[in-house]
């Protein structure tokens, strides 16, 4: 009864903010803390632009957003502590480290987590009653990459990484995978780091048959920069997270033969991505492109909308619980389910760097 009592209470606390017009008054407040600033600042101000833009398509989401830098969680935990000021109980999480730290205060706080990046898999049973994905699972997309590395008859895996707890996991996800290469040569390096020639040679004494890397934007670049004037001709894998249209036309040449894994997302002549797509450039300009992500959060701010219209008073877990109920989901980020953790399970394609565009590999 004191449960049920607290969330009503807190449902009206949403539905009734005082000072706000009629309009705003009916929106429920959530916040989203995700990396605006830093080396991976496009992969956060994609994400923001998912949520805009389905957020301007419904009437009862409003939305407050937190710098959290290059995945500091010290960031992410007080922009969450500011909007648990503001009264708000639902939180857009991105980067690992964040969501990580955010999650015990969620626990305590009885809130609702959305993670827009992906979760390892390692969350316990007490904070995953307070989280959803919105992306998928780390495990996914190692398991993808193992077998894709694999696959190709690579057996010694030279893994550039930064050291941290989203690529540890990364890693941890091909070593359990099967089939998997046969040895993984872990490289990390510091996040401020833009120098990979220790990596690089360190690589090759030792004899790796094939590359990994896990960097941002700009230090992908001095990466294949570096790989290039020391005349190394290994095969390079990444995840999706190389795909960035942050990185300038001009200088993606530099990326060419790098293969990855990405989502598998609606197919491009899918009406409703069409649509998405259209209203995307409209709003961020013609030669700006979604990425991954963007589609991700773009669903999942949808599907949220839905599960408040559907759980007027019920409160935190009747939402939780509509996106699991609710599975499998499809949408512009393609089809997708929910395990009963409240994981998202998506597959994935093979795409390559070629001339600079980001293709689908074909056979």
């Amino acid at each position: 009864m004191v449960i049920a009592i607290f969330l009503i209470t807190l449902w009206a606390n949403f539905a009734s903010p005082e000072n706000l017009s009629a309009e705003e008054a009916n929106k429920v407040s959530i916040g989203a803390i995700i990396p605006l600033s830093g080396d991976i600042s496009s992969w956060g101000i994609n994400v923001k632009r998912g949520i805009e833009l389905a957020a301007n398509e419904v009437d009862n989401i409003s939305v407050t957003y937190e710098d959290e830098s290059f995945c500091n969680a010290a960031k992410a935990l007080s922009g969450a502590q500011r909007l648990i000021a503001d009264s708000v109980r639902i939180l857009i999480t991105g980067c690992l480290n964040g969501t990580r730290v955010i999650s015990p205060l969620a626990e305590r706080r009885e809130l609702l987590v959305l993670s827009a990046g992906l979760l390892s898999g390692t969350e316990t049973e007490s904070s995953l009653r307070y989280m959803l994905s919105l992306s998928g699972q780390i495990a996914s997309e190692g398991q993808a990459l193992a077998k894709l590395i694999s696959e190709s008859g690579f057996k010694r895996l030279a893994f550039v990484r930064y050291d941290d707890e989203f690529t540890l996991a990364v890693r941890d996800a091909i070593e359990s995978a099967v089939p998997r290469p046969q040895e993984i040569i872990d490289l990390p390096v510091p996040a401020e780091t833009n120098d990979f020639m220790p990596q690089l040679l360190r690589a090759k004494q030792r004899g790796a048959d094939s590359l990994l890397i896990y960097l941002g934007e700009s230090p992908v670049l001095t990466f294949m920069r570096q790989r290039s004037a020391i005349g190394l001709t290994l095969s390079v894998f990444s995840g999706y997270v190389v795909e960035s249209n942050a990185i300038p036309l001009g200088e993606r040449r530099w990326l060419d033969g790098i293969t990855y894994t990405y989502p598998k997302l609606a197919p491009s002549s899918d009406p409703l991505r069409i649509s998405f797509e259209e209203t995307y450039k409209q709003t961020y300009g013609a030669a700006e492109q979604p990425n991954s992500n963007t589609y991700f959060v773009y669903d999942g701010i949808k599907n949220l909308s839905a599960a408040l219209q559907a759980c007027p008073k019920e409160g935190l877990p009747c939402i939780r619980s509509y996106f699991l109920q609710n599975s499998p989901f499809s949408g512009v980020s393609g089809s997708f389910s929910y395990t009963k953790q409240g994981f998202v399970q998506r597959d994935f394609i093979v795409k390559r760097v070629i001339n600079g565009s980001f293709v689908e590999a074909q056979g």
